[in-house]
């Protein structure tokens, strides 16, 4: 009942039973709707796994007083998850309208992120087409997820899209959809930010065509300005960053920004990638003295070019040459690092900030674009901690029915979702049932005292923990 308490809790304050009683449910489907939630937020599974839970496993059901009378039935708990789906547009509004007016947050900014996830069993759905998932997987159908976030990393909207379009491909029908959402609430356009897989020229000159402004990452890398900053500060875990302005236009202008974590960070990655890459031309190169291995120059540079399709990003900072060739077979590879390899030594850390509210503060343009990295962990709480990877479905529209974020922080506490639901997996409810002589039942149910991670993410961490209940 640990995880549960929590997810109710938060049910409570985003008053989430009231809101489908408004949309015309009754309080028990309202409440078995609430039960669903709360059982995806903790064991993410399956669907008639997730009812064997709820119903044998957890105090979802007792702490919603919804144990009582008929008992919930599988068909009954399907029949609430298409209830949900059909309320999906009307409950994501409200509870998005309810974080904001419980956090204060403004929406003058949506943070856009696309990706994809793949699914098991046959594609029933129209949406789920084979291809190549970010998870790596090609023999699954996959599906489009896209995501807009506000401020504090509030879900606005998500809507599930074909999985084989690209990112730059499923932007404008995304961004539309929020417009038209957004339409409805008589709200202002908000500054668009999105990361650099989405900055295409034809997705800026979408923006900039329907009155949006927008900061995104600039895909080219170019090397530090020579000369001093117009800007240092420090970032949130104290290390230092700098920042430059470039040559603007009337409606963009360009930002370099330099920090010590992402260049530490792109040197790392690089270096990786250059010894991997290196390392498969040393066994190329030994190869050519043992048996078994290919020699033959046509099969060398065949392998060559594969090595190269495979470490595209670093095989053009190398010269290499094949030869002396003796009778149609390769006598050595040699390589040597080219000035390109230096040049991407000094652009590490270094990337160009587009943005068209030219009159913005330097700093508040690049501390805004950062926060966009923070509430990128959302996208993996809607892929991996709330199951909906890789689910089975069997009726066409269930692959569009999850949906899910992680509020705020409160009291202090940051932690993610998978990390709290494990810190009050330990809290348990003891439920004790005596039947008397004349056939009645007496049930006694005993919560035992929490440790102190559980109380403090329940309550607070500068409170201790309750005494332990007696009755």
């Amino acid at each position: 009942m640990g995880c549960e308490r929590l997810s109710l809790a938060a049910r409570d304050d985003l008053r989430f039973i009231e809101t489908l009683q408004r949309l015309g449910e009754s309080e028990r489907d309202a409440r078995i709707a609430a039960a669903l939630v709360v059982t995806r937020r903790i064991h993410p599974s399956r669907e008639r796994e997730a009812f064997g839970w709820l119903s044998a496993t957890s105090a979802t059901l007792e702490l919603l007083e919804v144990d009582r009378g008929t008992s919930l039935t599988l068909s009954k708990h399907d029949r609430i998850g298409d209830l949900l789906w059909r309320h999906r547009a009307a409950l994501g509004e409200a509870l998005c309208a309810r974080e904001r007016d419980l956090f204060d947050i403004p929406d003058t900014i949506v943070f856009l992120d696309l990706t994809n996830t793949h699914m098991t069993g046959r594609p029933s759905s129209p949406l789920a087409r084979f291809g190549r998932s970010k998870q790596r997987r090609d023999a699954c159908p996959i599906v489009t997820l896209a995501l807009s976030l506000i401020q504090a990393g509030v879900p606005q909207h998500s809507e599930t899209l074909p999985g084989t379009l690209s990112e730059p491909a499923t932007f404008a029908d995304a961004v539309g959809r929020l417009e038209r959402q957004a339409r409805g609430r008589n709200a202002p356009k908000p500054t668009v930010i999105m990361d650099a897989g989405l900055s295409t020229e034809a997705n800026l000159a979408w923006l900039r065509a329907r009155g949006y402004h927008g900061i995104t990452v600039r895909r080219s890398v170019l090397a530090p300005p020579g000369r001093e900053a117009d800007a240092a500060f420090e970032t949130r875990a104290g290390h230092q960053a700098r920042a430059w302005r470039l040559e603007a236009g009337d409606d963009e202008a360009h930002r370099c920004v330099w920090s010590h974590e992402r260049q530490h960070k792109d040197a790392a990655v690089l270096a990786r990638q250059r010894r991997t890459f290196e390392d498969a031309l040393c066994a190329l190169h030994d190869g050519l003295s043992k048996n078994n291995h290919v020699k033959k120059l046509d099969n060398v540079m065949e392998k060559l070019g594969r090595l190269k399709e495979r470490d595209r990003r670093v095989h053009r900072q190398y010269d290499i040459e094949v030869g002396p060739v003796e009778k149609g077979r390769a006598g050595a590879v040699r390589w040597r690092r080219n000035a390109l390899h230096a040049a991407r030594d000094r652009q590490a850390g270094i990337y160009v900030l587009r943005t068209s509210p030219v009159e913005w503060d330097l700093e508040i343009v690049v501390r805004t674009d950062w926060t966009l990295t923070e509430l990128e962990a959302t996208v993996p709480s809607l892929t991996s901690e709330t199951g909906l990877r890789p689910p089975v479905h069997r009726r066409p529209r269930r692959p569009r029915d999850s949906s899910a974020a992680n509020p705020p922080g409160a009291h202090g506490l940051h932690d993610r979702w998978s990390t709290a639901r494990d810190k009050l997996a330990g809290s348990v409810r003891l439920t004790s049932t005596i039947r008397k002589v004349g056939g009645n039942r007496i049930v006694m149910r005993q919560d035992p005292r929490p440790d102190a991670d559980a109380h403090a993410i329940r309550v607070g961490p500068s409170t201790s923990p309750p005494p332990r209940a007696r009755g």
